[in-house]
């Protein structure tokens, strides 16, 4: 592929890669290596200047940091699945009437979020993780976990 004239271009071990003008400076220590381990074969890229990995958090440590009031949740579960299993705590609702608003919100708020199991939840952190957002949680085991092992008075579907 040739330079159009408006981006940059690198070359290193054969490989050429073309970088747009603005996200040139995110990739200042970018490492691309191909590797091979136990996983097999493949390309290995290291950004430091990622976003931090959304990290699991257990629904102990979730309840600790609650009562602390370090940590917000987003319960990213449909209504219905809401209905049948509050959860007990103050708590953002991420859905189409929010999404803009919680986008909007500072980079460095810590936010855990929350499903049935910790799937969807990991999902919509990854989401918010290529917003920006700095400080992500996955709430391990979601809601199920939550009822199993804080607090039993709620449903588990």
């Amino acid at each position: 592929m040739a330079a159009a004239g408006h981006e940059i271009v690198v070359e290193a071990g054969g490989l050429r890669l073309h970088l747009d003008l603005a996200s040139a400076p995110r990739a200042r220590g970018l490492v691309v290596d191909w590797v091979e381990d136990a996983r097999g074969a493949g390309l290995s890229i290291h950004n430091p200047n990622a976003p931090p990995a959304v990290q699991p958090l257990g629904v102990q440590d979730l309840h600790d940091r609650l009562i602390a009031g370090t940590i917000d949740v987003v319960d990213v579960r449909p209504a219905a699945a809401r209905a049948a299993a509050p959860f007990p705590w103050p708590h953002e609702v991420l859905d189409e009437s929010s999404r803009e608003r919680m986008a909007a919100l500072n980079k460095a708020t810590p936010l855990a979020f929350l499903c049935h199991h910790g799937n969807s939840s990991r999902q919509a952190a990854e989401h918010f993780r290529e917003l920006g957002f700095l400080d992500l949680y996955n709430v391990e085991g979601g809601i199920d976990a939550w009822s199993e092992k804080v607090d039993p008075k709620v449903p588990r579907y």
